[in-house]
């Protein structure tokens, strides 16, 4: 987790942030009738598990965002190209 703000892009560290936020909340809730150390470790596994889920979350919508940027490019490249061949032909 010691990389875990170094990211490939704005998505995920702000997921990992709100999963540290939500997980020990969610945490607190299932506890909420446990004894001490079953809540401590409830609210300590909740922090750990949403941090993870959220990195692994903005990890795939950066991705998936790279992915599309790129998809853009080359369209806009192919085009360009084929801009280029027909005015060579005119």
């Amino acid at each position: 987790m010691s990389d875990l703000f170094k990211g490939e892009g704005p998505w995920q560290g702000l997921f990992a942030v709100i999963g540290m936020l939500l997980g020990p909340l969610l945490g607190a809730i299932i506890s909420s009738n446990a004894n001490g150390l079953t809540r401590l470790v409830l609210i300590g596994g909740g922090l750990v598990t949403g941090a993870y889920l959220g990195h692994l979350l903005g990890r795939a919508l950066d991705k998936y965002r790279a992915l599309k940027e790129e998809e853009r490019i080359q369209l806009a490249q192919w085009e360009w190209e084929k801009e280029m061949k027909r005015r060579g032909e005119d």
